[in-house]
């Protein structure tokens, strides 16, 4: 995939968490070190670990949101959600890239019926 000088920019720890995960679903190889939700999963422990607190409620508001869903009731999703990559993992037959793909389309449901708009990215 080629950039353009527009697409390549740094994430910062205080941009809405949607925006950023927009950025990284449409850049997955440039920002994470495989295309996996593996990757996305370390990715995020250490971008959450430097955020600010409206972006880290962001983040546990969709970690609620998943564990009441009830394909994922009996899920262990870890503190803050650290976790959620591997259930990720095992919908989808241990297939990593698969697994990235479900949680984006995850993001996209959870978006869509909280009305959250974000930015152009995405």
């Amino acid at each position: 995939m080629n950039y353009s000088e527009k697409d390549i920019r740094a994430l910062h720890p205080h941009e809405q968490i949607f925006d950023m995960l927009a950025l990284l679903k449409r850049f997955s190889a440039m920002y994470l070190s495989s295309v996996s939700v593996v990757a996305l999963g370390d990715f995020l422990s250490g971008y959450l670990s430097t955020a600010s607190y409206p972006v880290k409620d962001q983040w546990d508001n969709l970690i609620d949101w998943l564990r009441k869903k009830k394909e994922f009731e009996n899920e262990d999703f870890g503190m803050h959600g650290n976790g959620f990559y591997r259930i990720f993992m095992q919908m989808s037959g241990s297939d990593s890239v698969q697994a990235l793909e479900l949680f984006f389309n995850y993001v996209e449901e959870y978006k869509r019926e909280k009305n959250i708009v974000t930015g152009k990215i995405g």
